[in-house]
């Protein structure tokens, strides 16, 4: 009778196992001659995301580079403990999202925003990402409103450079003071812009005092691109 260890490599495709489920791999052995067999087996419990809670976000609404807003994640679930959380929001021009915290055990971040589009309702969306001990992770977004300041675009940009100057501020506080001061920097005077609405296209944005885009795919211009033309539905500019 034969005894001794063999090695057996066992490779699955990522994302093979579905998340959170228990899945039972068995051995057969069997005798090079005759017919005895032997089997066994492991039971293995694959990992999920921690179990979804909300972001809150405090005060629901105020001023750009004025309020300041406490976002926080509360009621997310996991037994891999200790949970970490990485909390953000989205530049409402890039769309790119911008640190409030960096990843941490800390549940909350507070910051300024920049001002939200008009064509959005200046509504900017937040977010989360909840990591376990093992660094599976679930996402949650709000949407908080943030709207433009009365003060002119060279005040505003004399803030953000007074903040990044200052020195007194932590890693996560300049990484805020910079990307909202990016945001700023980027922003246009669209004072004389015209009514981008009657135009069907989108509100000005990049160019100063000039409308953005159509509206939509199914509208066409001379200008296709940022401009103060109207725009037309391209069906009924066929018939013509």
């Amino acid at each position: 009778l034969g005894s001794g260890t063999s090695f057996l490599n066992l490779a699955l495709s990522p994302s093979s196992l579905s998340e959170g489920s228990t899945y039972a791999f068995t051995l057969l052995v069997s005798m090079a001659s005759g017919n005895e067999t032997g089997q066994a087996s492991v039971t293995v419990q694959t990992n999920s995301p921690p179990l979804p809670g909300v972001l809150a976000v405090s005060p629901s609404s105020g001023e750009e580079l004025t309020t300041d807003f406490v976002l926080s994640a509360s009621l997310w679930i996991d037994d891999d403990i200790p949970l970490t959380y990485a909390i953000y929001y989205n530049d409402p021009r890039s769309e790119d999202p911008q640190t409030v915290q960096t990843r941490s055990e800390t549940a909350y971040g507070e910051s300024q925003l920049p001002a939200g589009m008009d064509y959005d309702n200046y509504a900017i969306t937040c977010g989360v990402f909840v990591y376990d001990s093992l660094d599976a992770y679930g996402s949650g977004t709000s949407l908080v409103t943030v709207r433009e300041s009365t003060m002119t675009l060279a005040q505003k940009q004399e803030i953000v450079k007074a903040k990044v100057a200052s020195g007194d501020m932590s890693i996560d506080e300049t990484k805020q003071a910079v990307s909202i001061g990016t945001s700023v920097i980027n922003e246009v005077d669209c004072s004389s812009a015209p009514d981008c609405t009657a135009r069907k296209r989108k509100s000005c944005l990049m160019v100063e005092n000039t409308c953005g885009e159509c509206e939509s795919d199914d509208l066409v211009s001379d200008d296709m691109g940022d401009s103060n033309s109207y725009c037309f539905n391209a069906t009924e500019v066929a018939l013509y």
